[in-house]
């Protein structure tokens, strides 16, 4: 899984705004973006569609891609539209805040702030 989480820090670093990544396991569309999140509008890395193989559900591909991103990316991570009420309270363990949308709400959004705790570098 770390190959694709390296492309999306390159990805990150690119002047794209979005874009499809492509593996055997995993398709991902990821977008750079801004997002209000709570009083001030940050610079976002959105998932904003993550497709991952039928035979490879439920045996943590994106959970092991979500821990890699989540240590080395020094900015929010942003999901798009968390229909499942499953993966609603899958971010909400790992610490996902809901993102207030205002009318559309009714399908929660969820980010999460960068590690403090390490060295400081904006990407």
């Amino acid at each position: 899984m770390k190959h694709v989480g390296d492309r999306i820090l390159t990805f990150i670093e690119s002047n794209q705004k979005n874009t499809w990544l492509h593996s055997r396991e995993i398709h991902i569309y990821i977008r750079n973006a801004h997002h209000r999140l709570d009083t001030t509008i940050e610079k976002t890395i959105d998932l904003a569609t993550i497709e991952i193989s039928e035979k490879l559900r439920g045996k943590g591909k994106f959970t092991k891609l979500l821990e890699y991103l989540e240590e080395q990316v020094n900015r929010p991570i942003y999901i798009e539209n968390v229909l499942e009420e499953r993966f609603q309270k899958f971010f909400e363990k790992r610490g996902y805040l809901k993102a207030s949308q205002g009318m559309s709400d009714l399908v929660p959004c969820y980010y999460k702030l960068p590690n403090l705790s390490k060295e400081s570098t904006n990407v």
